[in-house]
């Protein structure tokens, strides 16, 4: 049996009921199919407001966004934690005007890559594996040899995997800037110091 329910205050359609049951709710009504998987909910309070422009999820652009920039000093923090912050803060998460397909995030400066700490026994036992795609061209890389030799690429290497694999992604990561010393040439931009 097919039935059409109307909403309340809305006078249109809201949802189709198969076979299932309408059961009263104290603010609107729940439909329910046969497993009672509710598919349509009405409230009094936003019925009149669900059509209102200043209700619908906004979707913003890179245009719309004022892109800050931010210090981020990586002395003594955990690799990974470190990380997932960064990975945040460059894809917007961390604020309301987030955009899932839009470059919304913000720029951010690690200074003190080669003071970064990792966890248990990962100092000694993790390898950064790199295939070139030719024959015997696989390299395999420590993690001691890496963070003394070039340190940046170990932060970058972490932030990388979190990032969208795609060309947001590519855009997202242009806006890291990693340096091994505690200097930056970005003084211009007037970053703002952050502590994570």
């Amino acid at each position: 049996m097919l039935a059409l329910i109307y909403g309340p205050y809305l006078g249109r359609p809201c949802g189709w009921q198969v076979r299932g049951r309408v059961a009263p709710f104290s603010r609107g009504i729940w439909l329910y199919l046969d497993w009672f998987r509710p598919i349509c909910y009405i409230t009094r309070q936003n019925s009149e407001k669900e059509l209102s422009a200043e209700y619908l999820t906004k979707s913003f652009k890179k245009e719309d966004v004022q892109q800050k920039w931010y210090v981020v000093d990586a002395n003594g923090k955990t690799l990974g934690r470190l990380a997932t912050k960064i990975a945040s803060m460059l894809r917007g998460k961390n604020s309301s005007r987030f955009t899932p397909h839009n470059d919304t995030g913000d720029f951010v400066v690690v200074v003190n890559a080669g003071k970064v700490k990792v966890t248990g026994k990962k100092a000694d036992t993790k390898v950064y594996f790199h295939y070139t795609g030719y024959p015997g061209g696989a390299t395999y890389v420590k993690y001691k040899e890496l963070i003394e030799k070039k340190p940046e690429v170990v932060i970058e290497h972490a932030v990388k995997g979190m990032l969208p694999k795609n060309r947001l992604g590519a855009r997202l990561f242009m806006k890291l800037k990693v340096y091994a010393g505690s200097e930056h040439p970005h003084a211009a931009q007037k970053p703002t110091v952050i502590e994570i």
